[in-house]
């Protein structure tokens, strides 16, 4: 309830997930195996949606679309004093020298 501090309940919650309140109670940290991504531990993905081809809209993404991969101009800006700075955070992998500082702030 909201007295108790608790914010208000999500209007799009999935019966099928684990994000309800109720749920979460019900399993403690130590009961669940969770995947480790980056050191992080993270929530298994949900499944995807598919879709019959007749059902596909003609300006729909193409495959191709979530298979690129950039190349190293595109994900990394290269200044002239040598320094670099990554533009690319999302579903690329990191290098070994982000890792090592990542491990470092974790």
């Amino acid at each position: 309830s909201r007295e108790m501090g608790f914010p208000p309940w999500p209007s799009t919650a999935s019966t099928n997930s684990l994000h309800s309140r109720a749920q979460a109670a019900e399993r403690s940290a130590e009961d669940i195996e969770a995947p480790v991504a980056n050191g992080f531990r993270v929530l298994p993905e949900n499944r995807s949606i598919e879709v019959e081809e007749q059902n596909v809209a003609p300006f729909s993404v193409p495959q191709e679309v979530l298979s690129f991969q950039p190349d190293d101009q595109a994900v990394f800006a290269r200044f002239m004093n040598g320094d670099c700075e990554r533009k690319l955070h999302c579903n690329i992998e990191l290098l070994a020298e982000e890792l090592e500082a990542l491990r470092l702030l974790q």
